[in-house]
Formats: C-alpha cells, structure tokens, sequence
C-alpha cells in the first residue's frame, strides 16, 4: 500500500510570507503541505514590522480586515526600543491624509502576533497540513 501524501502545493517556513501563500491557496481549493523547522513562533522581537497598502488588501482577501484594524499601529510618533528611560526611536513616519487603495500607505505590527493569526486562519481549512519540526523536506526532485 502507498502511503505518499500528495499536495498540489509544497511550501517550506510558516513565517508571514510562507503562512500568508497558504492560506491564500487554500482559499482557491489548493492541497498544501506547509512544513516549518520550529515548533513555536520565534517570540524574541520581530524581524518585520511594517506593512503597507498592498498588502493589506491582501490580508482582506483572507478575511483578516477586521484583525487589522484592531492590531496595526497607525503612524505618528514611530518605533522606539524598549531602552530606558525613553528608549531608541528606530524609525518616524508623519500620519499622512491620504490613502492608496482605500488603505493608509504603512502601518506597524508585531510579527510573533501576525504570525499566530496566520497560522490560526490557517486551520480553518481542512486541505493544509502542517508539518512543524521539519528541518529538512526533500532529498531528492520527484518527476
């Protein structure tokens, strides 16, 4: 008996980018394999914490608009480090009026909190499996 999974769609790392391409082909029916080295979501700092216009419509056609709204941080006084006493600002970005695609330009997140609920959103499909703990996926091409 052949017990090979067969997915339409492999994807190696559930970061933002590996979790937002597999829900996003889950959507469109896609069987997906998403395999990740870790067992939990790296939670020392972020690596990213901007994102802009483009990809918030994005993440409206993964049904996270509302989780948006709720988890950006909207531009004015910027970044700062958690230093004392005032901490280190990283970055400052002035509030602007207008908006491109009915989205503001760049906003801030946290990525550990981005990454959860991508991975959360992701179990609501019944045709992706993740495989965490898998450092290394293929050994060889398959024809």
């Amino acid at each position: 008996m052949n017990n090979i999974a067969k997915f339409d769609v492999i994807i190696s790392g559930l970061g933002p980018v590996g979790a937002v391409t597999a829900n996003l082909l889950a959507q469109y029916g896609l069987t997906v394999a998403v395999f990740e080295r870790d067992f939990e979501i790296y939670n020392l700092g972020p690596r990213a914490i901007a994102i802009d216009a483009e990809a918030m419509i994005v993440f409206g056609m993964m049904g996270l608009d509302d989780w948006l709204d709720s988890h950006v941080v909207k531009p004015c006084i910027g970044v700062r480090t958690g230093v004392p006493p005032n901490g280190v600002t990283l970055l400052s970005v002035k509030p602007e009026r207008h908006s491109l695609y009915g989205h503001q330009r760049i906003a801030f997140f946290n990525q550990p909190c981005l990454e959860k609920t991508l991975r959360d959103n992701l179990e609501q499909y019944s045709n992706v499996k993740v495989y965490l703990g898998h450092e290394r996926i293929v050994e060889r091409i398959f024809e």
